[in-house]
């Protein structure tokens, strides 16, 4: 707690309680990019002007404030190396999603020069006026990550404490992987990662985060958004409920509506597979729905993989008896939509549960 008091202390600094409050709520006023009035008002908003007696004087827009910062007063031009990694240096990818015309126009550049061989893109040097052509498209959040406007502004510090964190859990040598299913129980016990993302998308991983593995139960939230996105709230929650069931995971258990009690105990998100199965585009196949919940899945990792095992798959429908008792009871309680295909919606739910992440 003191290290978080700390970071707030710093972002906010000196000033009243007013100003202080009145900061948090600007900070935390959400921007929405889709909005070009509002995006045109933004930009008027940041332009400086200087005070000046008897002349006319013209504001300085963010792009421009940009270039002041970061170039070379030798030549008057930016490294775009350099500006890349005070990008990074906030909590941004380079990969980020959100800067993808960033790097296209970048690219577009690079490929105008005599040479493209000679240097890669993030070497550049621009001048003002390709400098902001390369910036113009994502200026939004490039002036909120270096004015220090995300969620967490001090991102270095932040990211100190995680390793903090990293290295005093590394030596933990207690527990058991899972072995539930074979494939699981010979994953190795001495894995060890950790992987942020705040909710401004700043990211920082540290230990072994490239190895894959499967999200198992995790996915239930997700397979959850999913039918509240498609279906909406009261739609989904005719077939299940919203309350804490007071029992196992795996429990056969149903409430006293006969509906499973949330959706993210098994028989819960065995319903909710069954939905996304049989109500959200009902003409697909089962094929064509698998790859319709992982561009779902992939959508919403920012376009980055997401995999899937198969033999993780395999291994979890043939050691499902318990999901499969949790179907048929639920099918005889008359808990699954019309026409719903349990065998395809039990495969769906498995396969889900299997996709991959690393």
């Amino acid at each position: 707690m003191q290290h978080l008091r700390r970071l707030h202390e710093k972002a906010v600094g000196e000033g009243t309680e007013e100003e202080e409050e009145q900061q948090v709520k600007e900070e935390r006023t959400p921007i929405n990019l889709e909005d070009k009035d509002h995006e045109a008002s933004w930009r008027d908003s940041i332009c400086i002007s200087v005070d000046a007696e008897d002349e006319t004087v013209t504001p300085i827009n963010v792009e421009d404030q940009l270039f002041d910062m970061f170039k070379d007063e030798k030549d008057d031009t930016i490294h775009m190396g350099k500006f890349l990694a005070a990008l990074s240096e906030s909590g941004l990818r380079k990969s980020d999603p959100r800067l993808k015309e960033l790097r296209n126009n970048l690219y577009e550049m690079h490929t105008q020069l005599e040479n493209p061989r000679v240097a890669s893109p993030t070497t550049l040097t621009l001048d003002k006026t390709s400098f902001k052509r390369v910036i113009q498209d994502n200026i939004i959040i490039i002036s909120r990550a270096l004015r220090h406007q995300f969620v967490i502004p001090e991102w270095h510090d932040f990211t100190e404490y995680i390793e903090e964190f990293y290295w005093s859990c590394k030596g933990a040598t207690g527990g058991k992987v899972a072995s539930y299913i074979p494939q699981l129980a010979r994953f190795s016990p001495d894995h060890w990662g950790v992987a942020v993302c705040s909710v401004d998308g700043q990211r920082f991983e540290i230990g072994d985060t490239n190895i894959n593995f499967t999200i198992q139960s995790c996915s239930k939230p997700i397979t959850y958004g999913m039918a509240l996105n498609e279906l909406g709230n009261e739609k989904v929650h005719t077939y299940v409920g919203t309350e804490p069931s007071g029992r196992m995971f795996n429990a056969i258990v149903l409430d006293y509506n006969d509906k499973p009690h949330n959706p993210l105990v098994n028989a819960g998100s065995i319903i909710i597979n069954s939905l996304l199965q049989a109500l959200v585009l009902p003409g697909m196949s089962s094929s064509e729905k698998f790859d319709f919940v992982q561009q779902y899945f992939r959508r919403m990792a920012g376009g980055e993989n997401i995999g899937f095992s198969n033999g993780t798959f395999l291994s979890e429908r043939e050691n499902a008896d318990r999901n499969y008792a949790l179907g048929y009871y639920m099918r005889e309680n008359k808990c699954f939509p019309d026409k719903c295909d349990l065998m395809a919606s039990l495969d769906l739910y498995f396969q889900v549960s299997v996709d991959l992440d690393g």
